[in-house]
């Protein structure tokens, strides 16, 4: 199984951006208010700042995953509670993914579906996708990358005529720094899954140029999201941005009203759904490799129906959408998940390796 690095830039631009705009701004907006656009652009730094530590480690440890590089950098039985901690939270964020993708689904187009027969009839068609293996899932996400960018950037072009720059007012003064940095945290989560690349860079067949395509990736996945983010407050202003559970559905639906285009609303979920697709295929893929890596198995697809039967089991587990899009966020990923997993154990790993190789060198 090989993928080149560009591949890993459309595979990261194609998980990412959907999930961000619809899943990010509206929280921001809850903590940051009107200024919502400056804790945006912080979460962007961090994401970037996550993807160049990431793929610097694919750099230096070409064919490698994290599973089989930590325990070099750190030692053996380090390195095997990072690789079983990182099985974990594969696990977890993949069934809180399903559950919330299903969620956005059931709100918007398919109201009478009851949520435990969309999550099992999607968690089937990734689980197709996760063994036909990772150049099916980042050739899909180059197929489908562009009419993603082309769904999600178009609204924002049809709202200019919409805009009333007025409704950023007072800037940077109504609220505290803590207010801004946690407004940061929602999408800084979403960015900071580009940890993928810990095990993806194992395939990547020209991993000298991972951190160029990851940052990239990365950036402009930032940056769109930042730019939604910043039309939705200067067309619907933050109280009534903040009103809607996803903020950027309903400014699609407002452009459409609008007279634009009537029914574009329906033509983007649909591309928002094969991004969806592949966003939660991918984490299944990882648990899978990482799980068969962790315990010797050679087939690694031998272990998928293992690993399906946690996610579809933390899929269903939350009672509401309010307990994966705002308990999971604020009480599990942003002060766990995000600083653990995405900060300091690659913070941790970088750090160790560069001492490591400057020893090495100075050896020879």
């Amino acid at each position: 199984m090989r993928i080149t690095s560009r591949s890993l830039f459309w595979l990261i631009i194609s998980m990412q951006l959907i999930m961000n705009v619809i899943f990010t701004i509206g929280p921001a907006m809850q903590l940051a208010k009107q200024d919502a656009w400056f804790s945006l652009i912080l979460a962007v730094g961090l994401g970037v700042g996550i993807a160049w530590l990431c793929g610097k480690l694919g750099t230096w440890y070409p064919g490698l995953s994290v599973i089989e590089y930590s325990p070099r950098i750190i030692g053996k039985w380090g390195g095997r509670f990072i690789g079983y901690a990182y099985l974990c939270n594969w696990l977890l964020i993949s069934g809180i993914i399903l559950h919330a993708s299903m969620s956005f689904l059931t709100t918007t187009i398919l109201h009478r579906t009851p949520l435990w027969v969309g999550v099992s009839v999607l968690l089937i068609a990734c689980l197709y996708a996760v063994y036909k293996g990772i150049p099916t899932i980042a050739r899909l996400g180059e197929l489908v990358c562009p009419f993603i960018i082309i769904g999600t950037s178009v609204p924002l072009f049809l709202s200019l005529n919409h805009v009333k720059m007025d409704l950023l007012l007072p800037v940077l003064t109504d609220n505290s720094v803590l207010s801004l940095i946690q407004g940061s945290m929602p999408l800084a989560e979403f960015l900071g899954d580009c940890i993928a690349i810990l095990v993806l860079s194992k395939f990547v067949t020209d991993p000298e140029r991972i951190v160029k395509h990851v940052v990239l990736g990365v950036g402009l996945s930032g940056f769109v999201t930042f730019v939604a983010g910043f039309l939705i407050l200067i067309v619907f202003g933050s109280n009534v941005g903040m009103s809607y559970s996803y903020p950027y559905y309903g400014f699609i639906r407002y452009i459409s009203i609008a007279g634009f285009i009537e029914n574009i609303d329906a033509v983007v979920i649909a591309i928002w759904i094969s991004s969806m697709f592949i966003k939660i295929s991918l984490y299944l893929f990882l648990a899978s490799y990482s799980a068969a890596q962790l315990f010797h198995i050679t087939n690694w697809r031998k272990v998928i129906a293992f690993i399906a039967l946690p996610v579809l089991v933390i899929a269903i587990l939350p009672r509401n959408s309010v307990q994966v899009g705002v308990t999971f966020p604020q009480k599990v990923a942003a002060p766990f998940l995000l600083p653990v997993f995405s900060i300091a154990i690659p913070l941790m790993l970088f750090l160790t390796a560069l001492v490591k190789r400057r020893k090495k060198r100075s050896s020879a």
